[in-house]
């Protein structure tokens, strides 16, 4: 077993990373394929083509010729529980055997159909190495999962030829049951197995647990929230492990390829390296800090995903220590540069609205990552390199569509075809790329000549006026001062409904724009469920109010009610499984607030209810 090390010890040496590092190397990112569904997963065979894992249970292949094949290479969307993007569920993870190209094993992890995390092995197709065989599973392993999210899912071979299994806590927020640090639970861990051994597996005899009562001896290291990716260094062996963090803090931990295992990563005593909840933690010298961390304070950062150490061919990194990886919420890259034995934390590049849901690495080092929104791989190029300035300019209305893009590139030919898109992909035609829409677009320009391509994102901006209406007496009343108003009830504009204030005569959803002196319509941060005094489902409420919607991580709703309320408030997704409970009492006014930060993006709706089961809710949207 490792020996553990003091954390203060550790905390020293990361406080040297230099966050303000410059890049010493350049690097482009190129589209390589398009027209998958939600992948989370990309991994290689040992030769040139790309295995690509769909969510909902299928295995796509990319040929050497950058084409998605029609024909999955295995489809289990039959037995795999996805719920479309409102859990962490699905098809999860993928890892081919080391002797694939004699015994053509290769391993899954998936949610089943009752929740539990499954790990099976299937077989390549004898005379089809482009198709498995669908009947050939043979179940490993077998987790019952209490939550739908905090999965884990991802599953390698070590450079020591076993199979290494990375398992979440469980799900729900905070760990309640503290399973990271239970010692008998898989939860929270990372596993270390044999399957080519034993019935269905045996345990290797070097694991740090081995036949120890108080430890399950699959057990190779403990302490995880959410390993969602990790990987080993080809080169050296190392073990790179991100996990996934609970409101504030990202995490990296690094396993040197020399460890016996046993380490402890402190989840839910700390949460980075930051005391986090401490009952139920011994002495912090049992634990080991991270070895890298990031912060979601003042930006759109929510949630890690790990990659890999470069070792493709680029000649600028030839004998470097390179490991990349990125923020699912604000598509931001970065990488790890060690540097004198300190590592330094490199941003690359912020794709506006890209959730990066995983990195890949090809058999010859190169490296990859897939936008889960638009179903696109990308590839991390080293040895394309356009230098494009872009200009943008917009006009101060949040509705106008006068935005401009000007181009001018340094270091191609000169020869260039270029194609615009919205973030989820969807392609503008503009002649002279004006007339632009607010928001995030992608473009990519191709060097005809050089055979080279790179995307840039870019953002359109607008002058925005943030504003909520309140309702008082069953009167709807906008701020004042404005040209003019215009109500909406359930998204459609009300014929002459255009003053300040407004009288609802029906129950449903409103909300209002307003006009300024230069022309400019902006909506209202807030919309109201309104319920009339005489039809409320829940007796003696008046209104609720939630905002801001969509929302990136926080809702609050305002309740108004008319007498005393003891309410259940919840928040469920489409399928109406409550994610989140609390009860709250009404006293006039009441403000509820939930932290969703750790949600996936999706359709969610605010439910609340009273002892006699009379409810009102409200649909909202996560970013």
């Amino acid at each position: 077993m490792s020996n553990q090390i003091c954390l203060t010890f550790i905390l020293s040496i990361f406080f040297y990373l230099n966050l303000n590092a410059q890049l010493p190397f350049s690097v482009q990112i190129d589209e390589y394929a398009r027209g998958l569904n939600s992948p989370v997963e990309i991994v290689n065979a040992g030769d040139e083509r790309l295995f690509v894992l769909e969510r909902s249970g299928r295995i796509k292949i990319i040929n050497g010729a950058m084409n998605v094949l029609d024909v999955p290479f295995l489809d289990i969307t039959n037995q795999v529980h996805n719920t479309g993007g409102q859990s962490e569920q699905g098809l999860l993870g993928l890892a081919f055997h080391p002797d694939y190209v004699d015994n053509g094993y290769f391993y899954v992890h998936y949610t089943a159909p009752n929740d539990d995390g499954v790990i099976s092995r299937f077989s390549v197709q004898t005379d089809n190495a482009n198709l498995a065989d669908v009947d050939s599973e043979f179940e490993i392993m077998r987790i019952p999962q209490p939550y739908n999210n905090h999965n884990g899912g991802c599953i390698r071979f070590g450079p020591d030829g076993y199979f290494y299994i990375g398992l979440g806590d469980g799900g729900s927020a905070n760990d309640p049951q503290n399973r990271a640090q239970n010692r008998q639970t898989f939860l929270g861990k990372m596993l270390r197995i044999d399957v080519d051994n034993g019935d269905p597996y045996a345990i290797p005899p070097t694991n740090p647990f081995a036949d120890t009562d108080e430890t399950l001896d699959e057990i190779w290291a403990l302490g995880l929230r959410n390993p969602w990716k990790f990987s080993f260094d080809k080169l050296n062996g190392d073990l790179w492990i991100a996990d996934v963090g609970q409101g504030e803090w990202e995490e990296i931990n690094l396993q040197e390829a020399a460890s016996e295992g046993g380490e402890n990563y402190g989840w839910r005593c700390f949460e980075g390296n930051h005391t986090f909840i401490s009952n139920g933690c011994n002495d912090q010298n049992q634990y080991d800090a991270a070895f890298l961390e990031y912060n979601h304070q003042g930006l759109t950062h929510c949630s890690i995903t790990g990659g890999h150490v470069y070792r493709g061919e680029a000649a600028d990194l030839q004998n470097e220590n390179v490991y990349f990886y990125a923020d699912y919420c604000s598509g931001t890259i970065w990488c790890a540069i060690e540097k004198d034995d300190v590592y330094e934390q490199v941003e690359i590049e912020r794709l506006f609205g890209a959730p990066i849901s995983t990195f890949g690495e090809g058999n010859d080092g190169e490296l990859y990552f897939a936008n889960i929104s638009n179903g696109r791989i990308y590839h991390l190029n080293f040895d394309c390199f356009l230098d494009p300035n872009l200009s943008i300019t917009a006009e101060s209305c949040a509705n106008a569509s006068d935005g401009c893009v000007e181009i001018n590139i340094e270091g191609g030919s000169g020869d260039y075809e270029y194609m615009l898109q919205t973030v989820f992909g969807e392609n503008i035609d503009v002649d002279d790329f004006c007339n632009l829409n607010a928001g995030n677009y992608q473009l990519t320009i191709t060097d005809i000549t050089n055979d080279c391509t790179i995307t840039e994102s870019f953002e359109i901006e607008r002058e925005n006026i943030e504003f909520e209406f309140t309702l008082a007496d069953d009167i709807f009343s906008a701020p004042a001062g404005y040209d003019s108003y215009q109500w909406f009830f359930n998204g459609e504009a009300i014929d002459g409904a255009t003053s300040v204030n407004y009288t609802p005569t029906e129950n449903g959803v409103y909300f209002v724009q307003i006009l300024t002196e230069d022309g400019c319509n902006f909506t209202s941060s807030n919309t109201i469920n309104f319920m009339s005094t005489n039809t409320r489902q829940i007796e003696g409420l008046n209104a609720l109010s939630l905002s801001p919607n969509p929302t990136r991580k926080d809702v609050f709703i305002d309740v108004i009610s008319e007498i005393k309320l003891i309410l259940n408030a919840s928040i469920q997704d489409v399928n109406g499984t409550i994610i989140r409970e609390k009860k709250v009492i009404v006293n006039a006014n009441e403000k509820i607030h939930f932290n969703l930060n750790d949600l996936p993006m999706g359709v969610y709706y605010f439910v609340l209810y009273d002892n006699k089961n009379s409810t009102v809710s409200h649909k909202f949207i996560k970013q």
